[in-house]
């Protein structure tokens, strides 16, 4: 079965029937956007931060694709979650654990035990070139992951004791370096004439209200409110045009597109979303 176990319950399962039914037009969302990339049913996927998979329809891809790779940096809550959801044997589905997309925790790792701007610049080093092992293919999708990542960044530097003047110096080198490095990396696993998607969440309903409202515009929310700074951490959509013209990514790139905006309800909040798909030359 594609959703969570009648039983599923918060104590004993990674996915529940609640958080199974709040994630149903993102989950629709992302399939749409997949599905319509899929070269045909022997296309191989690739999803980054695939996390509980909760936004992932299983039973409607593994019909436009021969290959289902679930990648994330928690060792077993992906093999968890398929075991739930009846998809741990099946041949096409695959969960792959324990991988840091980023490349930089050895680095953070460092950074909190030393805090020093060598060690920030490190950081930005560092993230210029990750490498993950996986292989290439025909789609590769990040999903929700990004906003993700540059949180974290802002939580460790606010965690630590480093002098605030350097952090804030720091912040928007190390934000900009992930961003692109992120884009890049979707980018080399995705085969040459191929597709890629970086779907990411851009704001909140609790710093954006006005998203909530019935008939809302995003597309105007997007272009004026979010533009003008009502964003997660590195996520003005204005800074992912400028990360798409860096050139190690333009190389790549035949032509890009942003989707249009949806909301995605995880119960806990809801985020205003969009895909930028991604294709390689």
């Amino acid at each position: 079965m594609d959703g969570p176990l009648p039983t599923a319950n918060q104590e004993n399962s990674v996915i529940w029937p609640e958080l199974w039914a709040a994630f149903t037009d993102h989950r629709n969302n992302i399939r749409q956007v997949l599905c319509n990339l899929s070269p045909g049913s022997k296309g191989r996927l690739c999803i980054l931060g695939a996390g509980r998979t909760t936004d992932l329809d299983l039973m409607d891809l593994v019909n436009h694709f021969s290959q289902i790779d679930l990648v994330d940096i928690h060792p077993t809550v992906t093999h968890e979650a398929l075991l739930q959801r009846g998809f741990d044997k099946h041949p096409k589905v695959k969960a792959i654990g324990g991988i840091d997309v980023t490349g930089l925790s050895n680095q953070w790792m460092r950074f909190k035990k030393s805090p020093s701007e060598f060690n920030l610049q490190q950081i930005i080093d560092s993230s210029r070139d990750v490498k993950i092992g996986l292989g290439q293919y025909d789609v590769v999708a990040s999903t929700c992951l990004l906003s993700q990542i540059l949180r974290n960044v802002q939580e460790c530097l606010q965690a630590t004791k480093i002098p605030s003047s350097v952090a804030q110096d720091y912040f928007p080198k190390i934000i900009k370096s992930i961003r692109q490095s992120h884009i890049e990396l979707v980018l080399q696993h995705t085969l040459p004439g191929s597709s890629s998607v970086l779907v990411t969440d851009l704001t909140s309903a609790e710093a954006l209200p006005e998203m909530l409202e019935a008939n809302a515009d995003l597309n105007r929310l997007i272009s004026t409110e979010v533009v003008k700074g009502n964003h997660f951490p590195g996520l003005n959509p204005l800074a992912i045009s400028e990360a798409l013209r860096y050139e190690g990514i333009a190389n790549k790139l035949a032509h890009s597109r942003m989707s249009a905006p949806w909301i995605w309800d995880s119960i806990e909040s809801q985020y205003l979303c969009v895909a930028y798909r991604l294709d390689r030359k």
